[in-house]
This record gives C-alpha cells, structure tokens and sequence, in this order.
C-alpha cells in the first residue's frame, strides 16, 4: 500500500443522483391537436421522405439532397447531386419541369431507397393547384413512368410498382 492504492468500502460511497428530464412537463405543453399532413398517407412504410409544404420551387428537393450528400458521400453512396432535379425529371418522363413546378402546391419525394442508386425507384406526390390534372399530364412522357391521381393527389412514379404501393398506401394497405 505503498503505492498510493487504497481499500474504500463500496457501502461508504455516496450514490450520484441526477434529476430526471421533466418529460411529462413538456409533453404537456405539446399542442395534441397537431396534424400529419394528409400527403404522408401516400408514402409506403419504410420508403424515404422528403416533403415540402409550401416549396417556391423544386429546388428546395435539389438543395435537401445537396445536404444529405454532404453528411457523407459513402455512406449514401453519391458523388453528385448538383444535377439531381434534371435527373429526377428525366427519369420520371417530365419534359417541362419549370411548368410542373407551377401546377404543383404541396409535394413529397419518396424513394425505396436512401442510395438512390441507378434503379431504385421513386416518386413525386403533389396536390394539383388546380382540379383539372389534364395540364399536368401533357408534361409527362406516359412510357417514361406511371403516373396520375391518387386521392387529391397527384403521383408521378418511376414504376408502375411503386406506383401500385403508393395507391395501396392511401387506401390503407
């Protein structure tokens, strides 16, 4: 015990105590009438999500995914997405994606993957500002993707597989 080393008897430390968060404080004061936007119902379980409320344009999609990449290249497995609103427009069949934009109010992007690798399929959900969906219809190249209304939504889908899970999903399957 020359070394400094000393024998304490555990029964004599004093235990740590550490005030709980008051989580049933704050719960509280949470507003419980808080609502899930009705275009979430359209979104399959376990496929990804970006929504936009109010977005004044698609870039909006294009700059939350500059961000996403920026968490880590590799572990999402991209190099470049300066580009991606083209490529998501090109891939879906939307030849005029300014006029789109116009047409479109509140939208989501759902992927069936966060990689978005070649062939993973994806969508665009969005409440028509108008009725009549035949305006939106003319921008879209039919062989390219399925697309057409879901509820009062309308959907653009990479596949007509996701497509058919996004309708499953709205009807509450």
């Amino acid at each position: 015990a020359g070394n400094g080393a000393r024998d304490v008897d555990i029964s004599s430390i004093t235990r740590l105590l550490v005030k709980s968060h008051p989580w049933d404080e704050m719960i509280g004061r949470l507003d419980k009438k808080a609502e899930v936007p009705k275009i979430f119902s359209l979104v399959p379980i376990d496929d990804f999500l970006v929504y936009f409320q109010k977005p004044s344009s698609f870039d909006a999609l294009e700059a939350a995914l500059k961000e996403k990449a920026s968490l880590g290249d590799s572990f999402f497995d991209m190099k470049e997405v300066a580009g991606i609103k083209k490529e998501i427009a090109t891939r879906l069949g939307i030849s005029d994606i300014r006029r789109l934009e116009s047409l479109a109010g509140e939208f989501a992007f759902v992927s069936e993957d966060l990689s978005f690798v070649p062939g993973t399929d994806y969508a665009l959900i969005f409440a028509p500002e108008k009725k009549d969906t035949s305006d939106i219809a003319t921008l879209i190249e039919s062989d390219k993707s399925s697309h057409g209304s879901v509820g009062a939504y309308y959907v653009i889908a990479a596949s007509d597989k996701l497509f058919q899970r996004i309708k499953e999903a709205y009807e509450g399957r």
